[in-house]
């Protein structure tokens, strides 16, 4: 009977999780001899442990790309991986809450609660003020180490520059602790240091560059730099410079200076090729006895020059347009005078009126830079290049003034004055 039953779920102390309708049906339907579960405990649900989403990989993958000959390139690896300062990198979850459960005797059974998720904050690196998230704190590059993700603005090589590294392109400072070889190419925002010496490749940086063991660039390397630029030699290559470039020796190269070009090192030569320079130039030797050509220019640089055009023809374009708008501001205004000036009409002399003053900064701010470019370009005054000696047929320009030398000449100063160049002697 159902009270047989209930009486023997008593005596096992069973109160919880009690299938009644099950029981009803084996009193009423006789169902002997088989096993038949009537009462059930509820499980307990453990909570899950909080779980970190990388934005990134943590292990750098090689990724050849394919050129459009078809060919593989194997230059470009992708070793670097730039993020910027704010550049989500990981985010984590919180546990879940655990849920007790129950046995057929009504005893709780406990739940395990789901563990912390650990937040990989490394170096260069901020939560977010909640701690759910992981971010770069500045602007570089993204590695994962000893369980943590770094972002380092300094990136080293500590070999060469070779098929195991591939081109560099960073937002900091990239350091090369061998050699650069030959069709390689390093970009960086910041500065660039070689402690070997660079062949054939180019180098771009926004910072300083600094070659320790010297550069040939075999008549294809390349050197550009925001800041300056200091190497042992330079020897057949392109060198541009927003500041000072310092060398020992510089030789059949094309040099871009914004500042002064000082070659006064042990050699202290510069020898053919043509060095463009916007302050002076301090050399121990200009060209060789053997009459290789040289070319000095100091004064405005051809950048300088190619920034003033475009800042006149900025200029001119800008005051043809504010004239334009004064005739139709003029002829418009009759209109809204004789109150018959119709809607679109209105629109456009609205429009005028709100650019006029637009223009008028616009041309106030590039007639500022003229003046600065202009100053520049006329002030050689200060232009020097002094030199301990110098060889023929070395081309010498300052300003809109050029001279050849003649003969060999020891100690002396070329400047400008009076509409020519003159010599004065140490």
């Amino acid at each position: 009977t159902r009270a047989q039953l209930d009486k023997a779920l008593e005596n096992k102390r069973i109160v919880f999780g009690i299938d009644n309708d099950l029981l009803d049906k084996i009193a009423q339907q006789k169902l002997y001899h088989s096993y038949h579960t009537v009462a059930r405990g509820v499980a307990p649900i453990d909570g899950k442990n909080g779980e970190v989403f990388d934005e990134f990989p943590r292990q750098r993958e090689f990724k050849l790309t394919t050129k459009k000959d078809g060919s593989i390139d194997f230059k470009n690896l992708n070793l670097i991986l730039d993020v910027k300062a704010g550049t989500l990198l990981c985010t984590i979850t919180k546990p879940t809450q655990p849920v007790d459960g129950t046995n057929v005797l009504g005893v709780t059974v406990g739940a395990r609660p789901g563990r912390e998720a650990f937040l990989p904050q490394g170096k260069n690196t901020r939560p977010s003020e909640d701690g759910m998230q992981l971010f770069a704190a500045t602007d570089g590059n993204l590695v994962f180490s000893d369980n943590r993700f770094h972002v380092e603005n300094v990136f080293v090589v500590q070999e060469n520059v070779d098929n195991s590294v591939g081109n560099i392109d960073f937002s900091g400072d990239v350091i090369v602790k061998g050699d650069v070889l030959e069709g390689y190419i390093i970009r960086a925002k910041g500065d660039v240091t070689v402690k070997g010496m660079v062949e054939g490749a180019s180098i771009y940086a926004g910072g300083s560059i600094t070659i320790m063991n010297g550069m040939n660039g075999m008549k294809k390397g390349i050197l550009e730099s925001k800041n300056e630029i200091r190497s042992k030699y330079l020897e057949n290559c392109t060198i541009k410079a927003e500041g000072a470039i310092c060398a020992d020796s510089i030789i059949n190269s094309t040099v871009y200076c914004n500042d002064k070009l000082i070659v006064t090192g042990k050699r202290g030569a510069i020898i053919g090729g043509s060095c463009t320079v916007l302050r002076c130039v301090e050399a121990k030797v200009v060209g060789t006895p053997s009459y290789t050509a040289t070319a000095i220019t100091v004064g405005a640089t051809p950048e300088i020059l190619l920034r003033r055009n475009a800042i006149i023809k900025q200029m001119e374009a800008i005051k043809t347009e504010m004239s334009n708008s004064s005739h139709n501001i003029v002829y418009l205004e009759r209109f809204e005078a004789a109150g018959t000036i119709t809607n679109d009409r209105s629109k456009l002399l609205a429009k005028l009126r709100r650019e006029k003053p637009i223009n008028m900064l616009k041309l106030s701010q590039l007639s500022k830079e003229l003046g600065e470019m202009n100053e520049l370009i006329d002030n050689v005054a200060a232009c020097r290049l002094s030199c301990t000696q110098i060889h023929p047929p070395t081309k010498i320009t300052i300003g809109h003034a050029s001279t050849v030398v003649q003969d060999t000449m020891n100690r002396c100063c070329f400047f400008y004055a009076d509409g020519e160049i003159r010599v004065s002697y140490q």
